[in-house]
C-alpha cells in the first residue's frame, strides 16, 4: 500500500512538472512570436483560456497522422548539397 501511494505521488509530481514546463514553453513562444496582434490577443489569459485559444489556432488537419504532419511541414530541398571536393595529393 505504501509503495502504491509513493508511485502515485511520483507520477503526480512528474505530471505537474511536465505541465509547468509546457506552459513555460508556450509563454516563451508567445513572447517571441512575430505577430504583435497575436500576442495582444493572448496576453493576460489564464492557463485554461490560453489553451482553449491556442487549440482554436491549430491547423485543420490532424497532425498526429504522419502523412498530414509531413504535408504541413515546411518543404525541404530534395537533394543535399554536394560535398566539398577532396584535396588531391601530388
Amino acid at each position: 500500500m505504501v509503495e502504491t501511494v509513493r508511485v502515485l505521488r511520483i507520477a503526480r509530481r512528474s505530471a505537474v512538472k511536465a505541465r509547468t514546463q509546457a506552459m513555460n514553453q508556450i509563454r516563451g513562444l508567445l513572447v517571441a512570436a512575430p505577430a504583435a496582434m497575436l500576442r495582444e490577443q493572448l496576453a493576460g489569459l489564464d492557463r485554461a483560456a490560453l489553451i482553449r485559444a491556442l487549440v482554436r489556432l491549430r491547423p485543420g488537419d490532424d497532425l498526429s497522422r504522419p502523412l498530414a504532419a509531413n504535408r504541413a511541414s515546411p518543404s525541404r530541398p530534395q537533394s543535399s548539397p554536394e560535398p566539398p571536393p577532396t584535396p588531391t595529393s601530388q
